[in-house]
């Protein structure tokens, strides 16, 4: 500053005490040059404050925005996202990527039978036998009701049949465990379609559409796993 005789405005300054200032700095002017360095001091503390607990709010509102707020796991619009990022990896670099949909068979009894609460605990604890039973790359999201959806991605094309199976049949595994909820115990039966990228479709609508009607006809053809 005083090499350009320019003022320095505006440098935010923490002090020990953890309070914020503006602190800026201005030349003063003598007859030969600069003679001196005025300085002026906010105390912006309190806009800090409310700066933090805004960004705070904000990263709230995309947590839940993005969250299924009964299970934690991605909704459906995260799972969108991640899905076309997920293909726009698979078509530069040659990779598939596969949609296992699971629908649980007949919940609609658990909440007639005993009540909604008792539903979305059956709910909580299907979606982590769903996260454990997936890999930790994997993508799990509940997207509606009792559907949820695992996205596999960045595999090769030839052995990503095997690999949905692999963890299809280890979630079935998981889920033929009687589900503790409260004081009773359920078996979870779902019905599972599974859809890949490329073969059954090219983009993100067309596999999603493809593994929800595979699930439907494993539904009405009644084939679980349990």
């Amino acid at each position: 500053m005083i090499e350009s005789g320019e003022p320095v405005i505006g440098i935010e300054v923490e002090n020990v005490q953890s309070k914020f200032h503006l602190v800026s700095y201005y030349p003063v002017p003598g007859p030969r040059g600069i003679v001196g360095v005025g300085t002026a001091v906010t105390d912006v503390s309190h806009l800090k404050t409310v700066e933090r607990s805004l960004e705070e709010t904000n990263r709230k509102l995309k947590v839940l925005a993005t969250t299924d707020e009964l299970t934690g796991l991605p909704n459906r619009r995260m799972f969108a996202e991640q899905l076309e990022f997920a293909l726009a990896r698979a078509r530069r670099g040659g990779l598939a990527v596969a949609i296992l949909c699971f629908d649980l068979d007949r919940f609609k009894e658990v909440n007639d039978s005993l009540g909604h609460a008792y539903g979305d605990r059956t709910l909580v604890e299907v979606a982590s036998r769903l996260r454990s039973g997936a890999r930790a790359t994997d993508v799990v999201a509940r997207v509606g009701g009792d559907e949820f959806l695992i996205m596999l991605a960045d595999l090769d094309v030839q052995e990503v049949p095997a690999l949905a199976q692999t963890v299809i049949s280890r979630i079935g595994g998981l889920l033929s465990d009687p589900l503790p909820v409260g004081a009773v115990e359920l078996r979870v039966e779902a019905s599972i379609g599974v859809a890949f990228y490329p073969t059954d479709s090219r983009d993100a609508d067309g596999l999603l559409a493809a593994a929800d009607a595979a699930m439907y006809v494993g539904k009405h053809a009644l084939t679980h796993v349990a």
